[in-house]
């Protein structure tokens, strides 16, 4: 006989129905409480007949339907990287320090050494007039002379710088040498018009006009300084501190002395004696024992060179010896005399082919056309 057997919760009882074939309307209560009639059962609860369990449906299990996934036209936008920020590493910070206060120092300018210090005290009041360019470059000469020195008409040539003619004339530059042994003028002499180009006719040749009605002029404003007993004294330039321009064996217009103010063009003065040079010289004082020595026309304006173009000057170097020149090929002198006279010349050792190298070569004179 099949049995069916079924357990539903009343409360916390638990009520067990068995149903057989073979006894109809026997109902077992298997409970802990007294079992209750079947007339008592709530209707709704118990069912009168129940269902034979082969009618029971059962339901098939049906396959599961996966939709299918059509992409759209759209792209799919590509994926964006992640950035991963790079670590920057701080720095570990250092303790502040705190500087030291600095005490204050006033600083006060180096004194410039005395360019008068080496001067004996007779001339030592001469020396503080002067001016001085301690800082002076070669490489910078200044345009001083805005009139030439005299009347070039009046002179046939000029010697040239580091010439050997007369004597040497190197003192107080880096060029001196006091053994004797390699000497050189540093300054122009002219030769007046008239004079024989041959040495052994220069005595024998009378002037062709009176040389002691030349003239000379002032190059510069500037200052009459360092007047001596034998026609010598400088024109201290006023708007180029430290330019001098030396003249010799000139007799100074009247009414001129040390300290006279003069202006460029004004006549000076004029040739002392009558068997003398014209004879000029540029100094660039750096202090009392050191000066430069210059050509004049290193020093003049291109209105003044032009006078000297008009003569047949190409370039200034046409006057200029250098000094590499001069030490290849030195020229000896006395140096037991004040002048320094040059050896072979008619005052110191007389050689006549020295002599007229002296008198007659290009190597030391430029000849004016």
């Amino acid at each position: 006989m099949t049995k069916l057997t079924i357990k539903i919760a009343i409360g916390v009882a638990v009520v067990m129905i068995s149903v057989g074939c073979g006894s109809e309307g026997e109902i077992k209560l298997n409970n802990a409480h007294t079992a209750l009639p079947i007339s008592q059962a709530t209707p709704s609860t118990v069912p009168t007949e129940l269902p034979s369990p082969t009618s029971t449906p059962v339901l098939a299990a049906m396959p599961m339907q996966i939709p299918t996934l059509v992409p759209t036209s759209t792209p799919m936008p590509e994926p964006v990287p992640t950035l991963i920020p790079t670590p920057v590493s701080i720095p570990t910070p250092r303790p502040t320090v705190i500087p030291k206060p600095t005490p204050h120092v006033v600083s006060r300018p180096t004194p410039k050494p005395d360019p008068c210090r080496y001067v004996p005290e007779p001339h030592k009041a001469r020396c503080e007039d002067s001016l001085f360019l301690e800082d002076f470059d070669l490489g910078s000469i200044a345009q001083v002379a805005r009139f030439n020195f005299s009347e070039l008409e009046k002179f046939s040539r000029m010697s040239k710088l580091r010439s050997g003619v007369g004597h040497d004339y190197s003192f107080n530059t880096d060029e001196h040498d006091p053994t004797g042994s390699s000497c050189r003028s540093m300054k122009h002499y002219f030769l007046p018009v008239g004079t024989p180009l041959k040495n052994e006719l220069y005595d024998k040749t009378s002037h062709s006009f009176e040389w002691m009605s030349i003239k000379f002029f002032a190059p510069a404003d500037g200052v009459i300084q360092d007047l001596g007993d034998d026609h010598q004294f400088v024109v201290e330039s006023t708007h180029f501190p430290g330019y001098y321009f030396k003249f010799h064996h000139v007799h100074l217009s009247s009414g001129l002395r040390h300290g006279s103010t003069v202006v460029a063009g004004q006549q000076i003065g004029t040739l002392a004696e009558e068997d003398a040079w014209g004879e000029i010289g540029v100094e660039v004082r750096v202090n009392s024992r050191k000066v430069y020595l210059l050509s004049f026309l290193q020093v003049a304006t291109d209105q003044v060179l032009d006078l000297y173009r008009m003569r047949g000057l190409t370039d200034v170097a046409d006057v200029v010896i250098t000094k590499e020149e001069r030490d290849a090929v030195p020229l000896r002198c006395n140096k037991s005399s004040a002048a320094g006279w040059f050896e072979g010349g008619g005052n110191y050792k007389p050689d006549e082919q020295f002599m007229i190298w002296q008198y007659e070569s290009s190597d030391n004179w430029f000849f004016f056309d």
